[in-house]
Parts: C-alpha cells; sequence; structure tokens
C-alpha cells in the first residue's frame, strides 16, 4: 500500500472551521464517507467536504457505531475471524452503504464516494486479507489494511482536529483501541510514533483466559465483578506487556508542555473513564470533553472493584467501565502520565474524511445514483 507521505501537511485548519464556513456551491462540493474498522466496532461517518479547501461543510449527514469484537472472536478462533463474525461484519456494513446511499439521494447529490481502512485485527487475523477482499467483491467497497504507523499518524490528524487550540508541536495524541495503541507526535515535517500491540479486547482476554483460566469473554459480556486480586494481577501482566519508553516519548512525557490528547466514543476506554469520571457530579449524559487525572482513574477502580453489573447499571455505567479503568489505570501508571485530555469523536473518521492519500484514484470508491423522478401530478 502506498505511504501517506504527507497527508497531514495539507489539511488544517479545517474540520471544525467548517461549519464557520460560508456557503459553498453544491458542484463545489464532494459527498463522502469514510468507513473505520477497528478492532472493536465498526464505524461510519458521511459529509459533505469541499474538495478545493480540504474542509467538511456543516455538520455530519451520518454518524453510526456498531460494537464488532473482533479481537476476543479471534482469540476464541485460533487466530481467525469466525464465519459468524465475517456473517454480522457483512450485514453491518451492507447497512452502512444502503443508509448512506438513501441520505445521499435524499440530498439530491448525484454520486457519494466510499473510503474504508481496517486496522490492528486484520493485520493479526490469518484470514484478516480475505476479509477485506470479500467486503470489497459484495459490497463494492474498497478497504485498506492500514499499517500501524499510518494508523498513528491518522490519529494525530483527529487529534490535530479536535484541539485546534493546541499547538502542533505540543500535541501528543494517544489513540487507544481494542487490538492496539499509538502514541504520536510530529516534529517539523516528521512523526515520532510509539506503537503498542495492547487494546482493551487484549486486556479482556488476559483477564478471562490467563487469569481466570476460562473461555474467551465476548462482546456482550463484561467480565465482572472483578476481584481485588484479580485486578492486581490484571494490572502487572499489562505493564509487563508494554514495551519499552523511547527516549523522545519520555522526554514529551515529561513536558509540562505536552497535552496527551485522547479521544472515541462507545466502548473507547477514554469515553467510558471519561464518562465514569463525571458521573459523581451527577452528568448522566453523554460526555463531550473531560480532563481525566490518574487520581480520578483509582476512584473509579476503588468505587467499583468486586461489583457485579447491576451497580453499574444502577449508576448509567458502561459495564466494562472497571476493565477499561484498570486498562488505563496501568498504562498512566507505567508511561507516568498524571492526566490526559478527552474529546468525544467516532474513532478516526474525521481525519479519514479529509486525508487526501484515502481520495486518490484507485483508493476510494464512488457510486452514482439514478436521477431523482419527477413526482406525478396527482388527478
Amino acid at each position: 500500500m502506498k505511504k501517506f507521505k504527507s497527508f497531514l501537511s495539507i489539511l488544517l485548519p479545517c474540520y471544525f472551521a467548517a461549519v464557520h464556513s460560508p456557503t459553498i456551491a453544491k458542484d463545489a462540493t464532494t459527498l463522502r464517507a469514510a468507513i473505520d474498522f477497528g478492532s472493536g466496532a465498526v464505524k461510519i461517518q458521511m459529509a459533505v467536504v469541499d474538495t478545493e479547501a480540504n474542509c467538511i461543510v456543516g455538520k455530519p449527514l451520518m454518524t453510526k457505531y456498531v460494537l464488532i469484537g473482533l479481537v476476543e472472536d479471534v482469540a476464541a478462533h485460533d487466530g481467525r475471524v469466525s464465519e459468524e463474525m465475517t456473517q454480522k461484519a457483512l450485514n453491518v456494513l451492507r447497512e452502512f452503504k444502503e443508509e448512506a446511499l438513501m441520505i445521499a439521494a435524499q440530498e439530491n447529490r448525484s454520486s457519494i464516494e466510499f473510503t474504508a481502512v481496517a486496522t490492528a485485527v486484520f493485520r493479526k487475523a490469518q484470514n484478516g486479507n480475505n476479509l477485506l477482499l470479500l467486503f470489497e467483491e459484495q459490497l463494492g467497497i474498497r478497504f485498506q489494511m492500514l499499517p500501524q504507523d499510518e494508523e498513528g499518524k491518522l490519529g494525530f490528524l483527529t487529534a490535530k482536529a479536535l484541539y485546534p487550540e493546541v499547538p502542533e508541536a505540543s500535541l501528543l495524541a494517544w489513540d487507544s483501541g481494542n487490538g492496539s495503541f499509538q502514541m504520536t507526535i510530529k516534529e517539523g515535517l516528521d512523526y515520532q510514533i510509539f506503537e503498542g500491540q495492547l487494546g482493551h479486547g487484549t486486556v479482556r482476554v488476559i483477564l478471562s483466559k490467563e487469569i481466570r483460566n476460562g473461555p474467551i469473554l465476548q462482546t456482550h459480556e463484561s467480565g465482572n465483578p472483578v476481584l481485588r486480586e484479580e485486578a492486581v494481577e490484571l494490572t502487572q501482566k499489562i505493564i509487563d506487556l508494554l514495551p519499552s519508553v523511547p527516549d523522545w516519548l519520555c522526554e514529551k512525557l515529561n513536558s509540562d508542555r505536552i497535552v496527551i490528547a485522547t479521544f472515541g466514543d462507545g466502548e473507547s476506554i477514554f469515553s467510558v473513564v471519561a464518562h465514569a469520571s463525571a458521573y459523581p457530579n451527577e452528568i448522566k449524559e453523554p460526555i463531550q470533553q473531560a480532563t481525566i487525572s490518574f487520581s480520578d482513574v483509582q476512584r473509579i477502580i476503588d468505587a467499583y472493584l468486586e461489583h457485579g453489573d447491576e451497580t453499574f447499571n444502577a449508576a448509567n455505567l458502561h459495564n466494562k467501565t472497571l476493565t477499561s479503568a484498570l486498562h488505563l489505570s496501568a498504562a498512566m501508571q507505567y508511561f507516568g502520565i498524571q492526566k490526559v485530555q478527552y474529546k468525544k469523536c467516532l474513532g478516526n473518521t474525521p481525519g479519514m474524511l479529509i486525508a487526501p492519500q484515502l481520495w486518490k484514484e484507485g483508493v476510494f470508491s464512488s457510486f452514482t445514483l439514478p436521477p431523482k423522478q419527477p413526482s406525478q401530478p396527482v388527478l
């Protein structure tokens, strides 16, 4: 796959500035849909894009998020995505495409363009590449297997779009998914990317398989209650799996000028923990942004250790709040991080909509819509 050599250098500022842009003629814009198929969920965002200014125009026309626990499925099926999960993924993608085409027709658009990327679990699964070819054959949408370093760059782009107030040199993007994570900075025209082969799905596999010696926890299973001794062992196993920290990352993490920018939605560990952190203040609506401190995460762990699902349900918290907090706590402890910033975002789809290398000929898929039939007069 071609490298994304310069896709960040010409993009910004644009994402949030778009909602304040003057009206743009329809023929100067393109309708785009970006599909981000991660290890824990598949996401789509569709919006009108001004291709000359490389900016999103107005608010998204479609945003969808569906949980698909591929890490857990692969761990339970000897390193392969199961047939059942393959069919579920196809059904979700087909529904995404059909809804996007319907909205495009309602917007009186003559065409719509799709781009799609697949990340960590597809790189690891024995049949990952074959599944992407199947998706293209069945749906006509080409998927790119995104290397982890390019995933890190895309995460930086998304963070930059979400945090326009932060100088680029002061931004560290921490993108953590179900199967891997990346920490990325930009220095001049170059990127430094720290890659980790651990995500929240991995953490849940460790808890269920290595600590409890039981079956792999599937997406719908919380793993609650987590006993105190299990939490201690899980934390140590997470720390043991994390790679050594390079000098450049140590320097950035120890700098007072660095903003550690996180993002996500749904079952993102940052999203789940941010919501739990806000709960004592009786904020029960989805959290749009928050500062998450290490002490916040520890408080959540202390409050919910050894509690079952009924406790989380009564508190209007996600059932995976505790495992998310344990994951985040172990990582923050390992890296010496005292606080991170969080903003709600649908994966990397905002960055995907305006990343030039995802919209070159032969990379994206275009669909022409039939002309709208004039309504018949009522006799």
